[in-house]
């Protein structure tokens, strides 16, 4: 896997990305910011980044993934990411009821109590209460609902 550390421009219009479709700024200069051949963004401490050039070590990867960029100039939010930006996020967020929970945590698609500013089928993150749960895609049908992107390894069993 080739994973390229990416400069300061494009570190900006990461943040561009994340500011229009979460309506959230975050500052990632502060990390040094990855992407991968398959268009994965992961980001470390640059303590990390200076340890692993010291010891000279083989990395297949590094760091935490928050996301993967998409060709629409969307970026799909691991759970991880979705977390970090959870609490500063205005835009493309859906709320659920603390019933739905259980729901959306086996994987099953819920029906949203509230939306914040959201586009349909685009990348939402997903709330209930204070708790940020990961990300999904508003759609519609008969009525509006959120389509689970909860990997499943990440899934709830019972």
């Amino acid at each position: 896997m080739q994973t390229r550390v990416l400069s300061r421009e494009e570190v900006r219009e990461v943040e561009n990305l994340i500011r229009e479709n979460y309506g959230c700024s975050i500052d990632l200069t502060r990390f040094i910011v990855m992407r991968t051949k398959e268009d994965k963004i992961r980001i470390s401490s640059k303590e990390v980044a200076r340890y692993l050039n010291m010891k000279k070590a083989r990395v297949l990867t590094v760091g935490l993934y928050l996301g993967k960029l998409k060709r629409n100039r969307k970026i799909q939010l691991s759970v991880e990411g979705a977390q970090m930006l959870g609490e500063c996020a205005t835009k493309n967020v859906a709320v659920i009821s603390p019933e739905d929970v259980h729901t959306f945590l086996k994987g099953g698609n819920v029906e949203p109590v509230k939306l914040l500013n959201c586009e349909p089928n685009n990348f939402v993150l997903v709330k209930s209460q204070e708790h940020v749960l990961g990300t999904g895609i508003l759609r519609k049908g008969e009525r509006w609902y959120v389509e689970n992107l909860l990997p499943k390894a990440r899934r709830m069993l019972w």
